[in-house]
């Protein structure tokens, strides 16, 4: 999926409305109805879960004298590092088998993988990956979490009160809060780093993939890390404060860290309950970056933020020449 070089068509909201109903329609009603009942019971379950498992938290908490910013921090670095390595551990299962179920939604479906356009060049990015991966989630991680409690008065930054646990709606509109100012963060701080001195320096290392795989979420400059993983989601977090619970973070927290895994897999599966949401960018939207299309599609949960200030223009004429030319073809059918 290569990026045109041509001057892109300039759009209205109302053709953005149009792509978005498109997107709707090209999903198809079975799949979006599998999302609808996976997001159901997504949502269902996280409410259920807070409402067993926290009890039992503060109880352990007590028992232990465990603090509650000790808690935050260690369980937050560690929970979110184990999230990461099961989601990549499934996704290394998946490009083993090969399966035609999961290629049939491989992303640049010309480019083969990485591992096999060239086996050796490969081992070399793995362990060049591995590494750096691992000293974000182990080092950067831990500092950054540490920091935000000393910021904050050595307290946790979100409720740990039983009865602010979320309810349904609670989580929902908190989700949707933290999705929206994440996205603008993370495009202001992403167009940043396309800046030629940042780029050179900084955020090259992350575009080494140009077919994007799960890892690739993570394999970035720890200055990068920062900036574009940690602080998009930590600004509206603190800006709810206590109004969310920590259990809430952590929720959030995980959809994000899935979320950003898919984004990065190079597959654009139909079973994502959070494509429901308008507005919502998919992995194919993400990948098109990874492609070529360095300065574009700068935006990370939503398309609103690239659309305002045109980094997408690029991105929806390679939409109309796969899906206007499918139209074509089946016309002359």
């Amino acid at each position: 999926m290569k990026p045109t070089k041509q001057q892109p068509k300039k759009r209205t909201f109302l053709d953005l409305l149009t792509i978005e109903k498109d997107r709707y329609l090209r999903k198809g009603f079975f799949w979006q109805s599998v999302n609808v009942v996976l997001g159901y019971s997504e949502v269902t379950f996280i409410i259920w879960f807070g409402s067993f498992i926290w009890p039992k938290v503060l109880e352990f908490l007590g028992q232990n004298n465990v603090e509650e910013w000790q808690f935050s921090v260690f369980f937050s670095w560690v929970y979110n590092a184990s999230v990461f390595a099961i989601c990549n551990v499934v996704f290394m299962v998946i490009y083993k088998l090969e399966h035609p179920f999961f290629e049939q939604y491989k992303v640049q479906k010309d480019e083969k993988w990485p591992w096999i356009q060239d086996p050796k060049a490969w081992r070399e990015l793995l362990s060049k990956t591995l590494q750096l991966v691992l000293f974000n989630n182990l080092v950067i991680v831990p500092f950054i979490l540490y920091l935000g409690v000393l910021l904050s008065g050595g307290q946790s930054t979100h409720s740990f009160a039983t009865q602010d646990l979320p309810t349904a709606w609670t989580f929902l509109w908190q989700y949707c809060f933290c999705l929206i100012i994440e996205d603008a963060v993370f495009t202001f701080t992403h167009s940043m780093l396309h800046k030629p001195y940042l780029y050179k320096r900084v955020h090259k290392i992350h575009h080494t993939y140009t077919q994007a795989i799960g890892l690739s979420a993570e394999y970035a400059h720890p200055l990068e890390f920062v900036l574009g993983n940690m602080l998009p989601l930590g600004i509206p977090c603190m800006i709810l404060g206590k109004r969310m619970h920590f259990y809430t973070f952590i929720a959030i927290g995980t959809l994000r860290i899935i979320g950003t895994t898919l984004g990065h897999s190079g597959y654009d599966f139909p079973f994502e309950p959070s494509e429901l949401l308008p507005f919502r960018a998919t992995s194919a939207y993400h990948d098109y970056h990874h492609a070529g299309n360095i300065n574009g599609n700068l935006g990370g949960g939503t398309v609103l933020v690239d659309f305002i200030f045109g980094f997408n223009e690029h991105y929806y004429d390679h939409l109309d020449k796969i899906y206007g030319s499918k139209k074509e073809d089946r016309k002359t059918q």
